[in-house]
């Protein structure tokens, strides 16, 4: 499908993998993003053992209002990067309406790619929601302490979620929905961690694949 569109004054530059779009005032920061996405695409698909595909369209958004409006869907209101896989999309936010606090816009875009390469690899199948988030907080880097202690939050009060919950759709709600990505970071850090990063990818073949 074709990209959509953006403000007629921005800055369209071109990798290897991938189209960067962004307002001037941001072109510094849209070229390291797409040097950085030519590295991390061939990166990541070797690390996960799947194709690249097509180049990805990168979108660093100038305000919080554009990174709504530019999405062909609607986002998650938390959400700090979006990622459409059947049309090769990244949403990202400009630093200049970043908290301080967040985390760098390089992970953020390792964990889109990742969603990128899984959809594509599955194809018309939905991804289970808790391989799609493990997987892309796993690869990005983004299992940690933080991660652990909300599970701790989850077990103190009981409210941990099923597989079956985690599969089909993650809350709404943002103390929920944090609840089950830090659950999907556990698992996939699991089965790495006692059976090996092949074992992921093993994974990943067979369900692509209908098992």
């Amino acid at each position: 499908a074709d990209a959509p569109g953006v403000p007629a004054d921005w800055m369209h530059i071109e990798g290897l993998n991938v189209h960067g779009y962004a307002a001037p005032e941001d072109y510094n920061t849209l070229s390291r993003l797409v040097a950085y996405t030519d590295e991390a695409v061939p990166r990541i698909s070797k690390r996960l053992a799947l194709p690249s595909g097509a180049k990805i369209h990168l979108y660093l958004a100038d305000t919080q209002e554009n990174f709504h409006a530019l999405q062909p869907g609607k986002a998650p209101d938390w959400a700090d990067g979006t990622a459409w896989p059947h049309r090769g999309l990244i949403y990202l936010r400009s630093p200049r309406v970043r908290p301080g606090t967040a985390s760098p816009l390089e992970q953020v875009l390792d964990h889109e790619i990742v969603h990128i390469l899984l959809g594509r690899a599955f194809g018309p199948q939905p991804v289970p929601r808790w391989l799609q988030e493990g997987m892309a907080q796993w690869v990005a880097g983004e299992y940690n302490p933080e991660v652990t202690e909300r599970l701790g939050k989850g077990m103190l009060g009981g409210g941990l979620l099923t597989l079956d919950d985690l599969t089909s759709g993650f809350p709404r709600d943002p103390v929920r929905a944090n609840l089950a990505y830090a659950q999907s970071a556990d698992l996939v850090a699991y089965i790495s961690g006692e059976y090996g990063a092949e074992a992921l990818n093993d994974i990943v073949h067979r369900m692509a694949t209908g098992t």
